[in-house]
Protein backbone atom coordinates (compact mmCIF):
# COMPACT_ATOMS: atom_id res chain seq x y z
CA UNK A 1 0.00 0.00 0.00
CA UNK A 2 1.34 3.23 -0.81
CA UNK A 3 -1.28 5.47 0.93
CA UNK A 4 -0.75 9.17 0.59
CA UNK A 5 2.20 8.57 -1.74
CA UNK A 6 1.76 8.52 -5.43
CA UNK A 7 2.11 5.44 -7.38
CA UNK A 8 3.51 5.43 -10.92
CA UNK A 9 3.30 2.18 -13.38
CA UNK A 10 6.23 2.74 -16.10
CA UNK A 11 5.88 -0.57 -17.64
CA UNK A 12 3.68 -3.70 -17.39
CA UNK A 13 4.90 -6.69 -19.00
CA UNK A 14 3.24 -10.58 -19.65
CA UNK A 15 5.17 -13.80 -20.69
CA UNK A 16 3.33 -16.48 -22.81
CA UNK A 17 5.42 -19.99 -22.02
CA UNK A 18 4.77 -23.18 -24.15
CA UNK A 19 5.76 -25.62 -25.93
CA UNK A 20 6.70 -24.89 -28.96
CA UNK A 21 4.59 -26.64 -31.51
CA UNK A 22 5.76 -24.33 -34.57
CA UNK A 23 8.99 -25.87 -35.69
CA UNK A 24 7.72 -25.01 -39.39
CA UNK A 25 5.89 -22.87 -41.71
CA UNK A 26 2.80 -24.12 -41.43
CA UNK A 27 -0.46 -22.13 -42.98
CA UNK A 28 -3.42 -22.51 -44.60
CA UNK A 29 -6.08 -20.33 -46.55
CA UNK A 30 -9.44 -22.49 -47.44
CA UNK A 31 -11.36 -19.76 -48.63
CA UNK A 32 -14.08 -19.62 -46.06
CA UNK A 33 -13.29 -16.91 -43.22
CA UNK A 34 -14.67 -17.81 -40.91
CA UNK A 35 -13.17 -21.20 -41.07
CA UNK A 36 -9.22 -19.95 -41.24
CA UNK A 37 -10.57 -18.06 -37.88
CA UNK A 38 -11.53 -21.63 -36.41
CA UNK A 39 -7.98 -22.95 -37.62
CA UNK A 40 -6.29 -19.73 -36.08
CA UNK A 41 -8.56 -19.98 -32.43
CA UNK A 42 -7.95 -24.20 -32.44
CA UNK A 43 -4.25 -23.55 -33.11
CA UNK A 44 -4.39 -21.16 -30.15
CA UNK A 45 -6.40 -23.81 -27.74
CA UNK A 46 -3.73 -26.34 -28.40
CA UNK A 47 -0.82 -24.30 -27.69
CA UNK A 48 -2.19 -22.76 -24.35
CA UNK A 49 -2.78 -26.45 -23.61
CA UNK A 50 0.92 -27.54 -23.96
CA UNK A 51 3.97 -27.04 -21.71
CA UNK A 52 6.10 -29.64 -20.13
CA UNK A 53 2.95 -31.95 -20.52
CA UNK A 54 -0.16 -31.73 -22.36
CA UNK A 55 -3.48 -30.47 -20.42
CA UNK A 56 -6.96 -30.64 -20.69
CA UNK A 57 -6.92 -27.00 -19.92
CA UNK A 58 -4.81 -24.20 -18.97
CA UNK A 59 -6.71 -23.20 -15.80
CA UNK A 60 -9.66 -24.95 -14.39
CA UNK A 61 -8.20 -28.64 -14.64
CA UNK A 62 -4.75 -28.92 -16.13
CA UNK A 63 -4.69 -32.24 -16.04
CA UNK A 64 -2.82 -34.36 -19.02
CA UNK A 65 -6.50 -36.43 -19.72
CA UNK A 66 -6.06 -40.01 -22.13
CA UNK A 67 -8.74 -38.68 -24.14
CA UNK A 68 -7.79 -35.04 -24.44
CA UNK A 69 -4.26 -35.94 -24.91
CA UNK A 70 -4.76 -38.21 -28.12
CA UNK A 71 -6.43 -35.71 -30.06
CA UNK A 72 -3.43 -32.95 -28.64
CA UNK A 73 -0.74 -35.19 -30.14
CA UNK A 74 -3.12 -36.23 -33.14
CA UNK A 75 -2.45 -31.90 -33.60
CA UNK A 76 0.90 -31.96 -32.76
CA UNK A 77 1.74 -35.08 -35.58
CA UNK A 78 0.31 -32.45 -38.63
CA UNK A 79 2.03 -29.50 -37.59
CA UNK A 80 5.20 -30.39 -36.70
CA UNK A 81 8.13 -33.17 -36.87
CA UNK A 82 8.78 -33.39 -33.29
CA UNK A 83 7.60 -36.40 -31.56
CA UNK A 84 8.86 -35.75 -27.59
CA UNK A 85 5.48 -34.33 -26.47
CA UNK A 86 3.40 -37.52 -27.63
CA UNK A 87 6.52 -39.97 -26.23
CA UNK A 88 6.42 -38.58 -23.23
CA UNK A 89 2.87 -38.32 -22.86
CA UNK A 90 2.64 -42.51 -23.65
CA UNK A 91 5.43 -42.50 -20.85
CA UNK A 92 3.62 -40.67 -18.41
CA UNK A 93 0.46 -42.38 -18.51
CA UNK A 94 1.90 -45.84 -19.10
CA UNK A 95 3.99 -45.49 -15.73
CA UNK A 96 0.57 -44.62 -14.02
CA UNK A 97 -0.33 -48.24 -13.82
CA UNK A 98 -0.12 -48.35 -9.68
CA UNK A 99 -3.55 -49.98 -9.16
CA UNK A 100 -5.03 -52.95 -8.64
CA UNK A 101 -6.55 -53.60 -12.28
CA UNK A 102 -3.27 -52.43 -13.53
CA UNK A 103 -4.88 -50.09 -16.00
CA UNK A 104 -3.24 -46.29 -16.72
CA UNK A 105 -5.09 -43.49 -14.40
CA UNK A 106 -7.65 -41.21 -16.75
CA UNK A 107 -4.66 -38.40 -15.99
CA UNK A 108 -1.30 -38.23 -15.33
CA UNK A 109 0.90 -36.54 -13.72
CA UNK A 110 -1.50 -35.64 -11.03
CA UNK A 111 -0.99 -34.81 -7.65
CA UNK A 112 -4.56 -35.55 -6.37
CA UNK A 113 -6.46 -37.82 -9.20
CA UNK A 114 -6.50 -41.75 -8.67
CA UNK A 115 -9.46 -42.28 -11.20
CA UNK A 116 -9.53 -44.79 -13.88
CA UNK A 117 -11.41 -44.27 -16.78
CA UNK A 118 -11.67 -47.70 -18.55
CA UNK A 119 -12.60 -46.54 -22.24
CA UNK A 120 -9.28 -43.89 -21.69
CA UNK A 121 -7.36 -46.82 -21.00
CA UNK A 122 -8.33 -48.48 -24.58
CA UNK A 123 -7.75 -44.88 -26.04
CA UNK A 124 -4.32 -45.27 -24.50
CA UNK A 125 -3.53 -48.36 -27.31
CA UNK A 126 -4.90 -45.87 -29.94
CA UNK A 127 -2.52 -43.62 -28.45
CA UNK A 128 0.35 -45.93 -29.28
CA UNK A 129 -1.34 -46.96 -33.01
CA UNK A 130 -1.14 -43.55 -33.95
CA UNK A 131 2.49 -42.65 -32.94
CA UNK A 132 3.71 -46.01 -34.84
CA UNK A 133 1.98 -44.17 -38.31
CA UNK A 134 3.18 -41.15 -37.44
CA UNK A 135 6.47 -41.72 -36.14
CA UNK A 136 9.71 -43.85 -36.93
CA UNK A 137 10.24 -44.41 -33.20
CA UNK A 138 9.90 -48.50 -33.65
CA UNK A 139 12.51 -49.33 -30.41
CA UNK A 140 10.01 -47.17 -28.58
CA UNK A 141 6.72 -48.71 -29.77
CA UNK A 142 8.02 -52.20 -29.14
CA UNK A 143 8.71 -51.19 -25.72
CA UNK A 144 5.07 -49.89 -24.89
CA UNK A 145 3.44 -53.61 -26.52
CA UNK A 146 3.87 -55.18 -22.91
CA UNK A 147 1.69 -52.76 -21.12
CA UNK A 148 -1.13 -52.15 -23.82
CA UNK A 149 -1.05 -56.23 -23.91
CA UNK A 150 -1.70 -55.93 -20.13
CA UNK A 151 -4.74 -53.92 -20.83
CA UNK A 152 -6.18 -55.81 -23.49
CA UNK A 153 -6.58 -58.72 -21.29
CA UNK A 154 -7.53 -56.86 -18.64
CA UNK A 155 -10.79 -55.88 -20.71
CA UNK A 156 -11.25 -60.02 -22.27
CA UNK A 157 -11.27 -60.92 -18.22
CA UNK A 158 -14.95 -59.31 -19.04
CA UNK A 159 -16.25 -61.04 -21.51
CA UNK A 160 -19.60 -62.88 -20.70
CA UNK A 161 -21.04 -66.29 -22.19
CA UNK A 162 -23.12 -63.37 -25.07
CA UNK A 163 -19.85 -62.47 -26.26
CA UNK A 164 -19.69 -59.16 -25.02
CA UNK A 165 -17.95 -57.21 -22.34
CA UNK A 166 -19.55 -56.26 -19.34
CA UNK A 167 -18.09 -52.85 -18.23
CA UNK A 168 -15.30 -53.36 -15.32
CA UNK A 169 -15.51 -51.22 -12.23
CA UNK A 170 -14.25 -47.71 -12.81
CA UNK A 171 -16.17 -44.27 -14.29
CA UNK A 172 -17.13 -45.83 -17.90
CA UNK A 173 -17.20 -42.13 -19.62
CA UNK A 174 -17.89 -42.18 -23.22
CA UNK A 175 -18.34 -38.65 -24.09
CA UNK A 176 -20.30 -35.34 -22.06
CA UNK A 177 -23.42 -35.50 -24.15
CA UNK A 178 -24.02 -39.14 -23.04
CA UNK A 179 -24.16 -38.21 -19.19
CA UNK A 180 -21.95 -39.22 -16.47
CA UNK A 181 -21.55 -42.55 -18.16
CA UNK A 182 -23.21 -44.36 -21.18
CA UNK A 183 -26.25 -47.01 -20.95
CA UNK A 184 -25.19 -50.31 -19.75
CA UNK A 185 -22.04 -48.39 -18.70
CA UNK A 186 -22.39 -49.12 -14.49
CA UNK A 187 -20.29 -51.73 -13.44
CA UNK A 188 -21.38 -55.58 -14.29
CA UNK A 189 -24.03 -53.92 -17.05
CA UNK A 190 -22.87 -54.63 -20.59
CA UNK A 191 -22.32 -50.78 -23.03
CA UNK A 192 -22.85 -51.30 -26.84
CA UNK A 193 -20.23 -48.38 -26.87
CA UNK A 194 -17.36 -49.82 -25.05
CA UNK A 195 -17.65 -53.18 -26.70
CA UNK A 196 -17.13 -51.81 -29.85
CA UNK A 197 -14.61 -49.14 -28.92
CA UNK A 198 -12.79 -52.35 -27.30
CA UNK A 199 -13.07 -54.00 -31.08
CA UNK A 200 -11.57 -50.63 -32.73
CA UNK A 201 -8.70 -51.02 -30.19
CA UNK A 202 -8.30 -55.06 -30.67
CA UNK A 203 -8.00 -54.13 -34.27
CA UNK A 204 -5.27 -51.71 -33.66
CA UNK A 205 -3.42 -54.19 -31.21
CA UNK A 206 -3.79 -56.62 -33.61
CA UNK A 207 -1.93 -54.44 -36.52
CA UNK A 208 0.79 -53.19 -33.74
CA UNK A 209 1.37 -56.63 -32.90
CA UNK A 210 1.88 -57.89 -36.43
CA UNK A 211 4.46 -54.89 -37.21
CA UNK A 212 5.95 -54.63 -34.23
CA UNK A 213 5.57 -57.77 -31.56
CA UNK A 214 3.86 -61.63 -31.94
CA UNK A 215 2.38 -62.30 -34.63
CA UNK A 216 0.61 -65.31 -32.93
CA UNK A 217 -1.17 -62.31 -30.38
CA UNK A 218 -2.42 -60.66 -33.72
CA UNK A 219 -4.15 -63.48 -34.66
CA UNK A 220 -5.76 -63.78 -31.49
CA UNK A 221 -6.59 -60.15 -31.41
CA UNK A 222 -8.01 -59.77 -34.74
CA UNK A 223 -10.31 -63.06 -33.71
CA UNK A 224 -11.47 -61.80 -30.25
CA UNK A 225 -12.37 -58.39 -32.39
CA UNK A 226 -14.38 -60.19 -35.16
CA UNK A 227 -16.48 -62.01 -32.31
CA UNK A 228 -17.64 -59.19 -30.12
CA UNK A 229 -18.21 -57.46 -33.51
CA UNK A 230 -20.25 -60.23 -34.63
CA UNK A 231 -22.11 -60.58 -31.04
CA UNK A 232 -22.80 -56.45 -30.91
CA UNK A 233 -23.87 -56.43 -34.22
CA UNK A 234 -26.66 -59.65 -32.95
CA UNK A 235 -27.11 -57.86 -30.00
CA UNK A 236 -27.92 -54.47 -30.60
CA UNK A 237 -29.22 -53.93 -34.14
CA UNK A 238 -32.53 -52.73 -33.90
CA UNK A 239 -34.59 -53.55 -36.91
CA UNK A 240 -37.24 -50.91 -36.48
CA UNK A 241 -35.12 -47.90 -35.96
CA UNK A 242 -32.40 -49.48 -38.80
CA UNK A 243 -29.80 -48.47 -35.93
CA UNK A 244 -27.67 -50.03 -33.67
CA UNK A 245 -28.30 -48.83 -29.38
CA UNK A 246 -26.32 -48.33 -26.95
CA UNK A 247 -26.81 -50.76 -25.20
CA UNK A 248 -29.12 -54.63 -25.17
CA UNK A 249 -32.27 -53.56 -24.64
CA UNK A 250 -31.81 -50.04 -23.95
CA UNK A 251 -33.67 -47.55 -26.06
CA UNK A 252 -31.50 -45.12 -25.90
CA UNK A 253 -29.83 -44.57 -29.73
CA UNK A 254 -27.11 -42.08 -30.52
CA UNK A 255 -24.64 -41.36 -32.80
CA UNK A 256 -21.63 -42.69 -30.82
CA UNK A 257 -23.45 -46.02 -31.60
CA UNK A 258 -23.36 -45.90 -35.19
CA UNK A 259 -19.91 -43.87 -35.01
CA UNK A 260 -17.78 -46.57 -33.47
CA UNK A 261 -19.27 -49.65 -35.23
CA UNK A 262 -18.53 -47.76 -38.60
CA UNK A 263 -14.62 -47.17 -37.47
CA UNK A 264 -14.24 -51.07 -36.62
CA UNK A 265 -15.09 -51.82 -40.51
CA UNK A 266 -16.30 -54.97 -39.42
CA UNK A 267 -20.10 -54.44 -40.53
CA UNK A 268 -22.07 -56.77 -43.28
CA UNK A 269 -22.54 -54.24 -46.01
CA UNK A 270 -26.00 -54.12 -45.44
CA UNK A 271 -26.12 -53.19 -41.64
CA UNK A 272 -23.31 -50.72 -42.64
CA UNK A 273 -25.74 -48.84 -45.10
CA UNK A 274 -28.21 -48.61 -42.30
CA UNK A 275 -25.73 -47.31 -39.94
CA UNK A 276 -24.40 -44.53 -42.45
CA UNK A 277 -28.42 -43.69 -43.30
CA UNK A 278 -28.92 -43.35 -39.29
CA UNK A 279 -26.28 -41.24 -38.80
CA UNK A 280 -26.45 -39.15 -41.71
CA UNK A 281 -30.10 -38.84 -41.25
CA UNK A 282 -31.91 -39.38 -37.91
CA UNK A 283 -32.16 -36.35 -35.89
CA UNK A 284 -33.52 -38.22 -32.91
CA UNK A 285 -30.04 -39.73 -31.95
CA UNK A 286 -28.29 -38.28 -29.20
CA UNK A 287 -25.43 -35.83 -30.82
CA UNK A 288 -22.05 -36.16 -29.87
CA UNK A 289 -20.26 -33.50 -28.32
CA UNK A 290 -17.12 -31.28 -28.76
CA UNK A 291 -14.93 -34.45 -27.63
CA UNK A 292 -16.27 -36.93 -29.21
CA UNK A 293 -17.16 -35.18 -33.07
CA UNK A 294 -13.39 -35.93 -33.59
CA UNK A 295 -14.76 -39.43 -34.19
CA UNK A 296 -17.71 -38.17 -35.09
CA UNK A 297 -15.62 -36.30 -38.22
CA UNK A 298 -13.33 -39.51 -38.66
CA UNK A 299 -16.18 -41.40 -39.71
CA UNK A 300 -17.49 -38.96 -42.60
CA UNK A 301 -14.16 -39.12 -43.89
CA UNK A 302 -14.77 -43.27 -43.83
CA UNK A 303 -18.15 -42.39 -45.34
CA UNK A 304 -16.57 -39.95 -48.07
CA UNK A 305 -19.22 -37.82 -46.53
CA UNK A 306 -16.53 -34.48 -45.92
CA UNK A 307 -19.40 -32.16 -46.82
CA UNK A 308 -21.16 -33.23 -43.28
CA UNK A 309 -17.61 -31.52 -41.70
CA UNK A 310 -18.71 -27.85 -42.39
CA UNK A 311 -22.72 -28.60 -41.28
CA UNK A 312 -20.99 -30.11 -38.39
CA UNK A 313 -18.54 -27.25 -37.29
CA UNK A 314 -21.26 -24.74 -36.47
CA UNK A 315 -20.75 -25.16 -32.91
CA UNK A 316 -17.29 -23.72 -33.24
CA UNK A 317 -18.84 -20.77 -35.51
CA UNK A 318 -21.10 -20.25 -32.42
CA UNK A 319 -18.03 -19.75 -30.32
CA UNK A 320 -16.61 -16.94 -32.68
CA UNK A 321 -19.92 -15.36 -32.68
CA UNK A 322 -19.54 -15.06 -29.16
CA UNK A 323 -16.34 -13.89 -28.34
CA UNK A 324 -14.18 -16.88 -27.52
CA UNK A 325 -10.61 -16.43 -27.92
CA UNK A 326 -10.06 -20.37 -27.81
CA UNK A 327 -12.13 -23.11 -27.83
CA UNK A 328 -14.72 -23.97 -25.04
CA UNK A 329 -15.19 -27.72 -23.22
CA UNK A 330 -19.35 -27.12 -23.97
CA UNK A 331 -20.60 -24.71 -26.49
CA UNK A 332 -21.89 -22.43 -24.02
CA UNK A 333 -21.67 -19.42 -22.24
CA UNK A 334 -20.93 -20.59 -18.54
CA UNK A 335 -18.99 -23.10 -19.81
CA UNK A 336 -16.10 -23.85 -16.50
CA UNK A 337 -13.47 -24.44 -18.80
CA UNK A 338 -13.46 -21.85 -22.28
CA UNK A 339 -10.11 -22.98 -23.59
CA UNK A 340 -10.16 -26.54 -23.40
CA UNK A 341 -8.14 -28.69 -26.27
CA UNK A 342 -10.05 -31.36 -27.10
CA UNK A 343 -12.10 -28.59 -28.82
CA UNK A 344 -9.17 -28.33 -31.22
CA UNK A 345 -9.58 -31.05 -33.30
CA UNK A 346 -10.90 -29.26 -36.57
CA UNK A 347 -7.29 -28.53 -36.65
CA UNK A 348 -6.46 -32.08 -37.26
CA UNK A 349 -8.97 -32.58 -39.84
CA UNK A 350 -8.29 -29.71 -42.15
CA UNK A 351 -5.01 -31.00 -42.53
CA UNK A 352 -5.71 -34.86 -42.04
CA UNK A 353 -9.00 -35.12 -43.85
CA UNK A 354 -10.09 -32.37 -45.81
CA UNK A 355 -6.11 -31.64 -46.95
CA UNK A 356 -6.19 -35.40 -46.74
CA UNK A 357 -2.24 -35.66 -45.49
CA UNK A 358 -1.95 -38.97 -43.73
CA UNK A 359 0.50 -41.45 -43.09
CA UNK A 360 0.54 -44.55 -45.82
CA UNK A 361 2.94 -46.86 -43.92
CA UNK A 362 4.02 -47.11 -40.53
CA UNK A 363 6.63 -44.17 -39.29
CA UNK A 364 5.08 -41.99 -42.03
CA UNK A 365 7.59 -43.50 -44.43
CA UNK A 366 4.97 -43.01 -46.89
CA UNK A 367 2.51 -40.25 -47.02
CA UNK A 368 -1.18 -40.76 -48.93
CA UNK A 369 -2.14 -37.54 -50.19
CA UNK A 370 -5.94 -38.01 -50.73
CA UNK A 371 -8.24 -34.37 -50.54
CA UNK A 372 -11.57 -33.89 -49.40
CA UNK A 373 -12.68 -31.09 -50.68
CA UNK A 374 -16.13 -29.24 -50.79
CA UNK A 375 -15.62 -25.35 -50.71
CA UNK A 376 -12.50 -25.45 -49.20
CA UNK A 377 -9.11 -24.47 -50.83
CA UNK A 378 -5.88 -25.02 -50.04
CA UNK A 379 -3.05 -22.06 -49.69
CA UNK A 380 -0.88 -22.59 -53.14
CA UNK A 381 1.83 -20.66 -50.92
CA UNK A 382 2.68 -21.69 -47.24
CA UNK A 383 2.55 -18.96 -44.48
CA UNK A 384 3.44 -18.96 -40.85
CA UNK A 385 -0.03 -19.41 -39.03
CA UNK A 386 -0.30 -17.47 -36.00
CA UNK A 387 -3.08 -17.28 -33.53
CA UNK A 388 -5.28 -14.03 -34.26
CA UNK A 389 -5.36 -11.03 -31.92
CA UNK A 390 -7.60 -8.93 -33.87
CA UNK A 391 -10.10 -10.51 -35.76
CA UNK A 392 -12.37 -12.24 -33.67
CA UNK A 393 -15.81 -10.49 -33.04
CA UNK A 394 -16.76 -8.69 -29.76
CA UNK A 395 -18.31 -10.29 -26.61
CA UNK A 396 -21.91 -11.33 -27.08
CA UNK A 397 -24.57 -9.34 -25.73
CA UNK A 398 -26.87 -9.80 -23.20
CA UNK A 399 -29.81 -11.81 -23.81
CA UNK A 400 -28.23 -13.58 -26.54
CA UNK A 401 -29.54 -17.23 -27.02
CA UNK A 402 -26.87 -19.63 -25.71
CA UNK A 403 -26.54 -23.18 -27.84
CA UNK A 404 -25.29 -26.35 -27.03
CA UNK A 405 -22.28 -28.86 -29.34
CA UNK A 406 -25.59 -29.71 -31.14
CA UNK A 407 -26.55 -28.79 -34.57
Amino acid sequence: MTQEQPLTIHRLLTIETGYPLMSREVGWDSGDPQLDQILHVSMRTQMACAHDTYMDCPYYEQLQYVGDTRIQALITYCLTPDERLPRKAIQLLLASRHNSAGLPLAAWPSGHSSSVIPPFALWLIGMVHDFARWRDNAPFVVSTLPALRTIIDFFLLHLDPCGLVRSPFGWNFIDANLGQVPAGGMPGEISGLLNWQLVIVLQEMSQLEARFGEPELSTRFGRHARAIATAATRMLFDSDRKALSDAPGSPRFSEHGQILPLLSNLLAPTIRTHLEEALCQDATLARTGAYFTYYLFETFRVLGRVYQFNKRLEPWRWALDHGFRSFPEYAQIDTRSDCHAWSAHPLYHFFATTLGIRPADWGFRRVRISPMLTKCRASAAPRVARPSQGNNPGHPRAGERQTSWLS
